[in-house]
C-alpha cells in the first residue's frame, strides 16, 4: 500500500527507516535508497524530498511498526529477520509475480514488477488533476520530460485535488476486500482499470479478479 500511494522506486521503499516518518507532520522524507545490498544517497537533489501521506496510510504504518520486530529510528520499516531491508528482485518473484500468476495475469519478462506501482501513481494524480508537476515532485523527477515521457500515462478526465490524498481516495477508502476484511491497492478499481491498460498504458497487464489477487497477495506476505 505504502508503494501504491507514495510512488516511490523500490530502492526508496525498501530503504525507508523509522526516522524517516514523522506522524505529527504526516510525512515521509525520501534520504537514502536500498541497492543491492547498499544503502547509497540519492542520484539527484530532485530525489530527495519530503512527501505529505494521507492519515490512513499514517495509521497503517502505526499498526505496522506495533507489530513489528525493529522499531527503532534507525531501523529499516520494513525489516527481514536479520533487520535487514527486504531484496527487491526476491519480493518480486516471491510475491508479486507468483501473486499474478495465481490471478492469471499474463506478464512479459522485465516488464511487470513492483514498478508498475509507480507507474499507476503518477497516471492517477495526473487523470485527477491535470498537473503534470504535481506528478514529478511525487516521483522526484528532475525534469518534468522525464514524467511527461515515461511515466505519466495520460488519462481523458481530469479532475483538481492533491497528490497523495488522492491516491488514498482511490486505493484505500472503501476499498476493503470483503471477504479478508484486507486492505490491498489491487482491489481498487482506479488500480484495476490502469492494470487492465484503460490509459494508454503500452503494456497492460491484462484483467483479473478483484478479490483474488488481493488474497494470493497478502497470503504470501
Amino acid at each position: 500500500m505504502t508503494a501504491a500511494i507514495t510512488g516511490l522506486r523500490r530502492g526508496e521503499l525498501i530503504g525507508l527507516q523509522w526516522r524517516d516518518r514523522d506522524e505529527e507532520k504526516q510525512s515521509l522524507a525520501i534520504v537514502r535508497t536500498y541497492t543491492r545490498g547498499a544503502i547509497e544517497e540519492p542520484k539527484t537533489e530532485a530525489r530527495i524530498r519530503t512527501l505529505r501521506i494521507p492519515s490512513a496510510l499514517v495509521q497503517l504504518l502505526t499498526q505496522h511498526r506495533s507489530a513489528a520486530q525493529f522499531k527503532e529510528p534507525s531501523d529499516f520499516i520494513f525489516a527481514r529477520s536479520d533487520a535487514l531491508p527486504y531484496d527487491a528482485d526476491h519480493l518480486r518473484r516471491v510475491v508479486l509475480y507468483p501473486a499474478m500468476e495465481r490471478a492469471g495475469i499474463e506478464r512479459s519478462p522485465r516488464s511487470h514488477g513492483f514498478h508498475l506501482f509507480r507507474h499507476s501513481a503518477a497516471s492517477i494524480v495526473h487523470a485527477l488533476t491535470s498537473d503534470l508537476k504535481l506528478a514529478q515532485e511525487l516521483l522526484g523527477h528532475a525534469t518534468i520530460a522525464t514524467t511527461a515521457d515515461i511515466y505519466t500515462h495520460l488519462l481523458d478526465d481530469a479532475k483538481a485535488g492533491a497528490t497523495t490524498e488522492l491516491l488514498a481516495s482511490e486505493l484505500i477508502q472503501g476499498k476493503r476486500d470483503r471477504s479478508e476484511g484486507i486492505l490491498c491497492p489491487f482491489s481498487a478499481p482506479i488500480f484495476l482499470n490502469w492494470l487492465r491498460g484503460r490509459d494508454l498504458n503500452p503494456r497492460p497487464l491484462g484483467y483479473e479478479n478483484e478479490g483474488n489477487l488481493s488474497r494470493v497477495l497478502f497470503s504470501l506476505l
